[in-house]
């Protein structure tokens, strides 16, 4: 029995402390427009997931099933998904190996790699590589890493739910998807998702996702800050920064709203700033400037902050225009809180290409007696 029906993709499933967006689209896509096929979203109060952790699994569920059976658009017909992982749980890394004199399995190398690396027991961890680049007798490899406790538990939920995990990725593995073809950039971008309770800061470049890191600024911290310093409920809080924002009007507490906004986003400019010093440190195949910004993300549709945040940088904003269209069309405030979501949900499960899985690190499963460099060799001729 077919794991998905042929005319739908899987579901795209993306967490995060406080909301979760669901995803479907068709499999097929014509021309450069995507149909959508369902899509939800909700925002919890804190506890049920923290620092990406399922905390409250019973209440999880409850929450996935409402949004499955009561989306906001559409319906959802398969029970594959696709999970984009919170950026907490996942640890990148890229690898920049020598291959003269070496004729080990290219996945022991990367193992070994990622020993030295992960602050885990390597056996507490479910990870995956890939090959993202090969420049004469150096390739770059890619890969990420997970908790195996973590993945688990959210796996564990969905199918108690009659769910079937087919892959788990970070949620900038699943974003890159939406923005671009592949996850090699010629032009290197500093890629932010502002969140409700935490911004997650990545690098994408010529060898893939060089970095990623997490930073406490989003809407909820916001909020509290207006709360106190002007002494409202959090409806007028959010209110205020989502209507406000950093817009120069005449307000009363004008000030005070530009502080609170400005002073958590100080943090995210020296993160981002600490970002593109180690791009500039790194060794590159084609060296550039990191000069061009994307911002996504429920925190980005605060006024006037996707502005502020790439002046204070001195970075070229980029448009949120998406790689594929859709039908029918998100609204840009809504493509905003979709993007991880969407991303996940245009992974094609069915594809033999070798796209990060940590549920199957597929090419430890060679047992040829050759050097992986001459597998390698083979791999890529064939794709010539």
């Amino acid at each position: 029995m077919a794991l998905m029906k042929r005319n739908v993709g899987p579901i795209g499933i993306d967490v995060s402390d406080h909301t979760m967006e669901i995803a479907q689209l068709r499999s097929v896509v014509v021309g450069k427009t995507a149909t959508v096929h369902g899509y939800a979203r909700n925002v919890f109060a804190p506890g049920i997931i923290k620092d990406g952790r399922l905390l409250k699994a019973q209440e999880f569920k409850e929450l996935v099933r409402g949004m499955l059976s009561n989306p906001d658009y559409g319906n959802f017909d398969t029970k594959s998904v696709v999970l984009a992982m919170p950026e907490h749980q996942c640890y990148h890394h890229v690898f920049t190996l020598n291959t003269i004199g070496d004729d080990r399995l290219l996945y022991n190398v990367v193992q070994e790699k990622l020993v030295a690396s992960i602050p885990f027991d390597i056996a507490e961890m479910l990870w995956d590589w890939m090959v993202v680049r090969q420049d004469g007798a150096v390739v770059v490899v890619y890969a990420v890493a997970m908790r195996r406790d973590v993945v688990e538990s959210y796996m564990e939920a969905l199918r108690s739910l009659g769910l079937i995990v087919r892959a788990v990725e970070p949620q900038v593995y699943s974003a890159s998807r939406v923005f671009w073809p592949n996850l090699i950039l010629e032009e290197p971008v500093v890629f932010c998702d502002l969140g409700t309770s935490e911004t997650s800061v990545s690098t994408i470049d010529d060898y893939g996702i060089h970095q990623s890191s997490i930073q406490s600024y989003g809407l909820w911290q916001i909020e509290e800050t207006l709360m106190k310093q002007l002494r409202v409920d959090r409806a007028t809080a959010e209110k205020l920064a989502r209507s406000i924002g950093l817009r120069k009007l005449n307000h009363p507490k004008i000030a005070d709203i530009h502080s609170a906004i400005k002073g958590h986003l100080k943090d995210l400019v020296e993160e981002v700033q600490q970002h593109i010093s180690y791009y500039h440190v790194q060794r590159h195949a084609r060296p550039g400037t990191l000069s061009q910004l994307v911002i996504t993300g429920g925190g980005s549709l605060i006024p006037g902050v996707p502005e502020v945040l790439a002046n204070s940088l001195k970075l070229q904003l980029r448009s949120q225009k998406e790689h594929t269209l859709y039908q029918p069309a998100f609204s840009p405030d809504d493509f905003a809180l979709y993007v991880n979501g969407l991303g996940a949900a245009r992974r094609d499960v069915n594809s033999e290409q070798d796209d990060i899985n940590v549920l199957v690190t597929r090419r430890q499963h060679d047992t040829k007696p050759q050097s992986w460099w001459s597998r390698f060799t083979q791999r890529t001729s064939k794709q010539a």
